[in-house]
């Protein structure tokens, strides 16, 4: 199982992508809503972790949408600071 994590701040990507490397979870990082949503149309990924504010609230609420038509079946966690 291959997770994708989308969050605009390098940072948060960096450490949660650390994390679940550590527990032997195979993560792919991803700082754009647009880049995220190319990646989800090319590869399935069983869950995805997505910042809910990425640059604006829209774009994070649109990347959402964009899962829900690209990758029904994925699951979405949100999260947000």
């Amino acid at each position: 199982m291959k997770i994708l994590i989308v969050d605009d701040e390098p940072a948060v990507v960096a450490g949660i992508t650390a994390m679940l490397d550590v527990h032997q979870i195979d993560a792919e990082g991803i700082g754009d809503a647009a880049l995220a949503e190319q990646r989800i149309a090319d590869e399935f990924f069983p869950v995805i972790l997505a910042d809910l504010r990425m640059r604006t609230e829209e774009e994070g609420l649109r990347l959402l949408d964009a899962v829900r038509r690209l990758s029904p079946r994925s699951r979405i966690a949100s999260m947000t600071s």
